[in-house]
């Protein structure tokens, strides 16, 4: 057969965009800050990546080392935040959000919070995805998940989940 340089540039393209995309993926997914327990370097990795995709301006606050050393507890809260910033990009107006994140003998508590168009927050949707996947995600590893918003005054989210070796949820948020 007689070969096609443009189809096989075309297809050398498509080649590399698909494998690009596998490791854009892999990474997003998994990234390589979650083997830290100080889960603050998911938090500042996780940032950094809304504002290159995204061009939101994640402002990362902790009062210290926030160690987890539970890797299902740090793999939950790393998926649920990224759920939540992508919220924020979607649907909030603004192009700023704040995380907070502490730790105590107990419990892990992270808030997001954004200045943007809230929403009526006495009232999850049923089904889907957003914040009602969320918060069962959270509730299925003995945490809690509490929205205060309302239209015209910005949103804030705060997960309290237990940090303790017993409550470590499975790691790809299966029950």
């Amino acid at each position: 057969p007689t070969e096609n340089p443009e189809l096989q540039a075309k297809a050398d393209e498509i080649l590399e965009g698909a494998s690009a995309l596998t490791r854009t993926l892999a990474s997003e997914l998994s990234p390589p800050s979650l083997t830290s327990e100080d889960f603050a370097d998911t938090l500042r990795w996780l940032a950094d990546r809304k504002r290159r995709r995204f061009e939101l301006e994640v402002s990362v606050e902790t009062d210290g080392p926030c160690e987890i050393p539970e890797e299902g507890v740090r793999t939950l809260l790393y998926n649920v935040l990224r759920e939540l910033l992508f919220n924020v990009v979607k649907h909030a107006g603004t192009q700023q959000a704040t995380v907070r994140a502490h730790r105590d003998a107990e419990a892990v508590v992270v808030e997001v919070e954004d200045d943007g168009d809230g929403f009526d927050g006495t009232s999850l949707p049923e089904g889907g995805l957003g914040l009602f996947s969320v918060r069962e995600r959270i509730e299925m590893a003995g945490g809690r998940l509490d929205v205060n918003s309302a239209p015209g005054r910005g949103t804030r989210i705060t997960i309290t989940v237990p940090a303790g070796e017993a409550s470590a949820p499975d790691p790809r948020g299966e029950a």
